[in-house]
């Protein structure tokens, strides 16, 4: 078979997390939240605890519950998807899957703090875990698809050359014709028919510096040119790109309804 771009649950997640605790507008979010938390007190927990306990408390809460839950909503959406479910009923199981994780370590921090029965508290808070973990995974996966693209030329338009300043960093070797692009890390790894290259940038500054080549995000670490593909294939419950060199690149969730609308529909 074909080179195949594996990219399995644990992998997506594992890169998915990491792209989140890189960004500051989430440290920045998160910080808030507990400060707000930690200054107003809700749940009776102004009257019962000191402001640094309040603020372990909630920084504990916060951090935990998100990391714990999107963690647990990303894998189960994932193993979803991979035994054949469709993207949103995988993405509300997730959310119920992660709900349970959630109200486990709040009844547990609940049980450190004030002593309260472990299982009663978690039972209590187990609805609001799964309705809460719902809404972050809601709107986490709207974020994710209000960063793609916009829809590029249709397959088969001539491609324009890339700007000079995306060129430049090329070895002269590999020629101009990209045919997609891969974060690893903190570089991109540039394919021609030629070879491939690693470019110290961002996947992000990388599309910007081809918005002159008819191509298209399909996955948050996948950029691949419209001329170099030829046909979206199905393997495993998830939709790939196979392109001119052979390799199958994953469609990521948050892209599949636009990447299937402007490139070739599964046979």
């Amino acid at each position: 078979m074909a080179n195949r771009a594996n990219d399995t649950p644990l992998s997506f997640t594992r890169r998915e997390m990491q792209s989140l605790a890189r960004r500051p507008q989430f440290w920045a979010v998160l910080v808030g939240v507990i400060a707000v938390l930690s200054l107003t007190g809700p749940f009776d927990t102004y009257g019962r605890l000191s402001l640094p306990a309040r603020t372990a408390y909630w920084a504990a809460v916060g951090a935990g519950s998100f990391g714990l839950g999107m963690t647990c909503s990303m894998l189960a959406a994932c193993w979803a998807e991979d035994a054949g479910l469709r993207a949103r009923p995988a993405t509300v199981l997730g959310a119920i899957v992660a709900g349970l994780p959630v109200a486990i370590l709040n009844g547990a921090l609940h049980h450190l703090a004030f002593g309260s029965s472990l299982l009663a508290t978690t039972w209590d808070i187990l609805p609001y875990a799964i309705a809460i973990s719902g809404i972050v995974a809601f709107l986490y996966e709207l974020h994710a698809a209000r960063d793609t693209d916009p829809i590029a030329p249709a397959a088969g338009a001539p491609a324009p050359a890339p700007p000079p300043t995306m060129l430049a960093k090329l070895p002269p070797h590999l020629g101009r014709d990209i045919v997609h692009l891969q974060a690893q890390d903190h570089y991109v790894k540039v394919t021609t028919p030629q070879g491939s290259a690693l470019i110290l940038m961002r996947i992000g500054d990388a599309e910007r510096e081809l918005s002159g080549l008819a191509g298209l995000r399909v996955h948050r670490s996948w950029w691949v040119s419209h001329r170099h593909a030829i046909r979206v294939l199905r393997r495993n419950g998830q939709d790939h790109v196979l392109t001119s060199l052979g390799l199958e690149i994953p469609i990521g969730r948050a892209y599949r309804k636009r990447a299937l609308s402007t490139l070739r529909k599964p046979r």
